[in-house]
């Protein structure tokens, strides 16, 4: 009994912490994904902020009986494109407040007291803009840029550049922190050295909230969104492919079409279609399809496979195979009654090799619908599973892409997936190599301090030691004058 009441307890905690993290969850209008918390509860307070009188000279002002604000000044950190400065935008419009988003490199300047004017200007433009609209929400994006200046040399220009900017930004969080007529919301890349940043803008910082890369769960919500508001059907762009592919168009003409369309040879190209099916196009029709897509576009080809198309690995066979085929690929009434019959063709392949993989009895209608489902499911887990690096804005990039491309089967799908995969890997190591010559760097610099350090030193120990050299010359030449005056003697 006791045990019985100790799993009931457990599992009544479990459920509460689940219950709990649901209710944190930060979701943002028009943005699929889970924010972090503190976005939601950051911009609740500032709708909150009652409406004050601005003093007539652009100067902070404070309401004595309001509590201190939690989130006078917000710091997002995260890695690049991981959706810090959309979600601050997003979740300002969501909340009906105006925003006024700059870049922090902006405020750096190499003459005297133009970073102060370009803070004024930004102080005059939300003071006026409140007084317009209501709650002003600043978005700093970059900070990072101009607070990581300590080791610099002090005597630079450029570290005196850097620090004003910092400066100037430190005096208007400070001037402006728990002021209800403001929010200043700032984004900045991950912060690894925290050794390298300016003490006195950190210390104005009022919370910090870390943003990470979309987990398997939060890329599934973001494609999902992304496939429904484009209204994405991978399973039409499938039987499109097919029933218009000008290899399937010359096996229907010689007689071949369910040789073609025979779905029981397997092949990795297209293995992710089906959830519980593992039946695959025929596999050389399928290799004829990507052959004659490769040499009818091979600009395509090279801007999605990163290199050209090597000419040399075509053989004859494919060759003829292709030159045969682009004569089916021309486009008129007879196409399209053959793509039609190619499609009703396929469909019902499809349910037949399909049919003892799904619920029997089931109308052809339905027998489709399901299918159709199924496909799509299984297209989003590979699209999840395959984008496991991704960012927000990988992810976003992708379907522009898709967009831009107008992107009409899987094949140029997939190619164009493997293309991003492929950029994202080449960023992700000359990240990986500037860290390493940035680590290699610092060792240089520690090395050539330490060098300069000895050096000095042993300057030092010279300048100690010098009345003794000079006592030793002395005795050494008074010993010599000694020696040539007692021989002359």
């Amino acid at each position: 009994m006791t045990n019985k009441l100790l799993i009931y307890f457990v599992t009544l905690v479990n459920l509460t912490g689940l219950i709990s993290a649901k209710r944190e969850e930060c979701r943002i209008k028009d943005l699929h994904g889970v924010f972090p918390a503190s976005m939601c509860k950051a911009f609740k307070e500032m709708k909150q902020q009652k409406k004050v009188s601005s003093p007539d000279d652009y100067q902070p002002t404070h309401d004595p009986d309001a509590p201190e604000r939690l989130y006078s000044n917000l710091l997002l950190v995260g890695d690049i494109g991981a959706g810090k400065s959309i979600a601050a935008e997003k979740a300002a419009d969501e909340a009906g407040l105006k925003k006024i988003v700059i870049s922090a490199p902006s405020f750096i300047t190499k003459y005297m007291n133009a970073g102060a004017a370009n803070i004024n200007r930004l102080r005059s433009q939300a003071i006026d803009a409140y007084n317009e609209s209501g709650h002003i929400v600043i978005i700093i994006n970059e900070i990072d840029a101009i607070v990581r200046n300590n080791k610099l040399d002090p005597g630079s220009l450029t570290y005196k550049t850097y620090r004003n900017a910092s400066q100037e930004l430190s005096s208007l969080l400070a001037d402006f922190k728990n002021d209800p007529r403001f929010s200043i919301i700032m984004t900045t890349n991950i912060l690894e050295d925290e050794d390298d940043l300016d003490p006195q803008f950190m210390s104005e910082i009022g919370q910090e909230v870390v943003f990470t890369r979309p987990n398997a769960l939060d890329r599934e919500e973001f494609i999902r969104g992304r496939i429904q508001s484009m209204d994405l059907d991978f399973f039409e762009l499938f039987i499109t492919e097919y029933s218009t592919s000008p290899a399937i168009h010359k096996s229907y003409s010689e007689g071949k079409i369910d040789q073609a369309l025979s779905f029981k040879e397997k092949s990795p190209w297209f293995k992710w279609l089906f959830r519980r099916s593992n039946y695959l196009p025929n596999q050389q029709f399928q290799q004829d399809q990507r052959t004659y897509w490769a040499l009818s576009h091979p600009e395509i080809y090279k801007s999605y496979m990163g290199e050209p198309l090597d000419l040399d690995q075509i053989t004859n066979e494919q060759r003829q195979m292709h030159q045969s085929c682009r004569r089916y690929a021309v486009q008129g009434p007879r196409f399209d009654s053959i793509s039609k019959a190619i499609r009703i063709r396929l469909l019902e392949q499809l349910k037949k090799q399909t049919d003892g993989s799904l619920t029997t009895n089931l109308s052809e209608q339905e027998h489709e619908n399901l299918m159709r489902t199924e496909f799509n499911e299984k297209t989003i887990s590979f699209l999840v599973g395959d984008t496991n690096d991704f960012s927000y804005r990988d992810l976003d990039e992708f379907f522009k892409n898709m967009e831009r491309e107008k992107v009409a089967n899987i094949t140029e799908a997939l190619a164009l997936l493997l293309a991003m995969r492929r950029d994202l890997n080449q960023e992700n190591n000359a990240e990986v190599l500037k860290k390493h010559l940035k680590q290699i760097e610092e060792q240089i610099k520690q090395y050539e301090e330490k060098i300069s350090n000895r050096q000095t030193e042993i300057d030092a120990e010279r300048k100690k030691r010098m009345p003794l050299y000079i006592l030793r010359d002395v005795l050494k030449i008074s010993q010599a004058l000694s020696a040539i005056f007692n021989r002359e003697g």
